[in-house]
């Protein structure tokens, strides 16, 4: 993992082999201090775990998928939750038949490089707070 701070408002994010996506973010947002941001992105992984939020189970439904697939588009934000950064991020992805999956992104293995941007908004810090409707943990604005 690699990052450089281009503006005081927006820093580049490469990902190499091994590099895993969700770790990779939060080590970059914690030595950053970055407290409110959006963030995009693509790239090449392999090892995907995805969620897909069910409002009736008021909960997740979990699926791996193996083998390498394209980044199609890495979308979602950074906000706080117990004073550490919370990603939030959606994915959408293609397989060497180029279906697309996608969903809430819980974690993946990038194979070749991710390239990711990370637009800070103003050091605002926007909290998450628990939702006992929905049982997830919204933000709080």
């Amino acid at each position: 993992m690699k990052y450089k701070r281009l503006r005081e408002e927006l820093i580049v994010l490469r990902l190499e082999t091994g590099d895993k996506i969700m770790e990779s973010i939060m080590k970059c947002c914690c030595d950053a201090h970055v407290n409110c941001a959006k963030i995009s992105g693509i790239g090449a992984g392999e090892e995907f775990h995805l969620a897909v939020y069910r409002k009736n189970k008021k909960g997740y439904k979990r699926k791996r998928f193996k083998g390498e697939h394209e980044i199609i588009d890495l979308n979602g934000n950074i906000t706080l939750k117990d004073n550490k950064p919370y990603i939030h991020i959606h994915i959408s992805m293609a397989n060497e038949d180029m279906k697309l999956y996608g969903g809430h992104l819980e974690e993946g293995t990038i194979t070749a490089t991710a390239e990711i941007f990370i637009n800070i908004i103003d050091e605002e810090k926007i909290n998450r707070k628990y939702d006992d409707l929905v049982n997830i943990y919204l933000m709080d604005i």
